[in-house]
């Protein structure tokens, strides 16, 4: 993301919460990729989704069942971008993310054979991950999110209602992180699921651990994703799309992400420090 963003996007290797990051560099699979509002490891995330591409013939919802391989010397990170390449039962998968303030693209690509699937989650409320400080009664009775296939716009749209403070604030009945996720080539096949339960060809869905997913004829090929979040409305949204990511060109958003880093970085130089101390000077 830009200095001062409003959504982050990252690859995601745990089910975050409050006291949990999505990103431990000890992990050895990923499960998502992430468009996140989660400020710090001490709270909670909320209005998130994630993203995460699949092969082969079965749909697997479960984030243990979707994780994939990967190694840190097939990953590059840096403010702007993020690449890596997993490892799927049909082949090397590769995911790549860069972003603007509130919009990111997303690209992957997948192997020569196997389903080409992206699976979406649009709400987690795992209640096998309950602890003190992430209780889930009232978060299981109260919230719900929906989520919408439009294939004839290569569209999946929705909103995610959960907060994972939620024990610990007022209520915010009208509050939900919207979204719109556009890919660049066309939907073949699509479906819903909520927990464990797929629903292929049904195109909404609504529930407290669900999503949905696109197919596509891309083997040996790349699907381009624009993810747009807004906290106001799915209008906005895609009002949000339109002014900060309207094309499919990574390497310009790259080059624009990493041109405001260095607008805000270059306010201040620094002289006489080993490269190390710059680094940890700049963070």
């Amino acid at each position: 993301s830009p200095p001062y963003a409003m959504t982050n996007f990252t690859a995601q290797t745990w089910e975050n919460r409050i006291g949990d990051m999505p990103y431990y560099y000890e992990d050895p699979t990923i499960i998502g990729f992430l468009a996140t509002h989660q400020p710090s490891v001490w709270m909670g995330d909320y209005g998130y989704v994630s993203l995460m591409p699949q092969t082969g013939k079965d749909v697997k919802t479960a984030a243990n069942e979707r994780a994939m391989k990967f190694s840190h010397k097939d990953e590059k990170a840096t403010p702007y971008r993020y690449s890596v390449v997993m490892q799927s039962n049909e082949g090397k998968v590769k995911g790549e993310i860069t972003a603007s303030a509130r919009c990111a693209l997303m690209r992957f690509t997948f192997p020569g054979k196997g389903m080409q699937r992206i699976i979406v989650q649009g709400i987690n409320l795992d209640p096998s991950k309950t602890d003190f400080c992430n209780r889930y009664d009232r978060r299981l009775k109260t919230l719900r999110g929906w989520m919408k296939v439009v294939p004839e716009k290569n569209e999946i749209i929705g909103y995610n209602p959960d907060r994972q403070s939620d024990p610990f604030g007022p209520e915010m009945p009208n509050f939900n992180g919207y979204f719109v996720i556009r890919f660049d080539k066309p939907i073949k096949g699509f479906g819903t699921w909520s927990d464990n339960c797929v629903y292929r060809d049904k195109n909404e869905q609504t529930g407290t651990r669900m999503g949905a997913f696109a197919e596509f004829d891309a083997a040996g090929k790349a699907v381009t994703v624009q993810v747009a979040t807004s906290f106001i409305s799915i209008e906005q949204a895609r009002e949000n799309l339109a002014k900060e990511v309207p094309g499919w060109d990574m390497e310009q958003l790259a080059t624009t992400t990493r041109n405001a880093w260095n607008k805000v970085l270059g306010n201040l130089t620094v002289e006489g420090a080993t490269p190390d101390q710059a680094a940890i000077f700049y963070t």
